[in-house]
């Protein structure tokens, strides 16, 4: 007679380590992967405005009648085209009712080429200081001089200047601003940025309290705040609060201080003048080519250009600019392109060290129950930098391998969003099966603990 199974109470216990199991910190993992390509193939850029938008709102469409002006053809410092161009913005600008006026310099190394800075004045009116919108009039020269110039220059940086003017007309439909806006359209960006370096001995430039510099590095996606000067934290705030979709993280900015790119807003930033850079970055293929043509710009990555520009027109153009400021800074990041969360540096190291102490008392309490030992825990911690360099290999190597099957893929790549959603997947696949194999290896508890160690390793290097 078959006796009766045992109660679960009284099971016997297992031997080795518990088998693998499909929870713990590689699901935690998989979930963020998954989540990165979710997001690359729907980027948070806002719907484009018709010309039929009320007049106080930005609209793409309008602001694209002034880019097909502005990027009819290459315009770079010193050419005919460059010169149209720029009689064009002085006329929009005196239409929409701003004191207008250039300022002229020689490029340092061609002296027989003048650079012509575009400048105009919206006066407030009860000015307590001054906000400036920059952007650069010129686009890329050619790389040989022997070679015609082939940019068009609508994403870099053509955008951004139709968007000031579209902006401008909005803010003409409404009373006057507080505080004086300053318009600084530069030129020969592309040649050093030698017309901002310029603008630095013009008196207007002592009277700038905030300056927003806008650019484009490429021909679509969402407008990141990438950039800011030092200190910013009360900027940031006001950004916060202003923008519709505010985008950006300030991880984006800590990484791009260490990388050599420079913008307009080295120059602001350099003079420590308080400000925040803007640009967008998807269709990274577009810039600086024959492909940087109004044709191939996104109308909604203009559109968060103006509206972003528009609401920090309105916010900032109604401070008290003489007003003191917090100096501090602030860490931000976006929660899916709507909302910036925010809060003070100081937090991190109570935040670091509630995460660490939580991290030990896991550890200690599988140690303490034999779920792991310090041989297991650090098999973990190895599996998980096994996985992390298995997928940024694949991922380089598919990346590889398009561009040498793929012809044209490097200069034409049109669905980039879904390229790097399939790569942030086929990542997610390799970490998970890694993940699964180390749970076999050296036990689940294990695998959770060693990718906990490392993700405290990560914290501490971006605290």
């Amino acid at each position: 007679m078959d006796s009766p199974p045992p109660h679960p109470s009284r099971a016997a216990p297992r031997s080795g380590h518990p088998p693998a199991r499909p929870d713990g910190l590689a699901w935690l993992s998989l979930a963020l992967l998954l989540a990165a390509a979710a997001a690359g193939l729907v980027p948070p850029t806002p719907r484009p405005f018709p010309a039929s938008a009320p007049a106080g709102e930005f609209a793409a469409e309008r602001a694209l009648v002034h880019l097909r002006e502005i990027a009819r053809a290459p315009h770079p410092t010193g050419s005919p085209e460059n010169a149209a161009v720029r009689a064009y913005l002085q006329r929009e600008l005196a239409a929409a009712g701003l004191a207008v006026e250039t300022q002229t310099a020689p490029l340092p190394f061609a002296p027989e080429t003048p650079l012509v800075n575009v400048l105009a004045r919206l006066p407030g009116r009860d000015p307590t200081g001054a906000i400036a919108l920059v952007a650069h009039h010129d686009s890329r020269p050619a790389r040989n001089g022997d070679e015609p110039p082939v940019s068009c220059g609508a994403g870099d940086d053509g955008a951004a200047v139709a968007a000031i003017l579209e902006t401008l007309r909005a803010l003409g439909t409404g009373p006057p601003l507080k505080n004086d806006l300053l318009v600084v359209i530069t030129d020969a960006e592309e040649r050093g940025l030698c017309g901002a370096r310029a603008f630095l001995e013009h008196p207007w430039c002592a009277e700038i309290d905030a300056v927003l510099n806008f650019e484009g590095r490429g021909s679509r996606g969402p407008v990141l705040m990438f950039e800011t000067s030092e200190p910013s934290g009360w900027l940031v705030a006001e950004w916060a609060e202003a923008a519709p979709h505010p985008v950006g993280a300030s991880m984006m900015a800590a990484v791009y201080r260490r990388m050599p790119n420079d913008s307009d807003f080295t120059v602001f930033r350099e003079r420590g003048v308080p400000g925040l850079n803007f640009a967008f970055i998807g269709g990274y293929e577009a810039y600086h080519t024959a492909l940087d043509t109004v044709e191939n710009l996104d109308p909604a990555s203009v559109q968060h250009h103006g509206e972003t520009m528009l609401a920090l027109a309105r916010r900032l153009g109604e401070l008290d600019l003489g007003a003191p400021r917090p100096a501090g800074e602030l860490v931000y990041f976006d929660a899916v392109g709507s909302r910036l969360v925010r809060h003070s540096p100081a937090w991190r190291w109570p935040e670091l060290a509630l995460a660490s102490l939580l991290a030990l008392f896991a550890t200690a309490a599988a140690l303490r129950r034999g779920e792991a030992s310090l041989g297991r825990l650090l098999g973990g911690g190895v599996a998980m930098l096994a996985a992390i360099a298995a997928a940024t290999a694949l991922a380089a190597g598919l990346v590889a391998a398009v561009l040498a099957i793929v012809p044209g893929a490097r200069s034409h790549t049109p669905h980039d969003e879904i390229f790097f959603a399939a790569l942030a997947l086929a990542a997610a696949a390799l970490v998970f099966g890694l993940a699964r194999l180390a749970d076999r290896l050296v036990g689940p508890r294990a695998v959770d603990l060693g990718w906990l160690a490392g993700w405290i390793l990560l914290l501490v290097a971006t605290c």
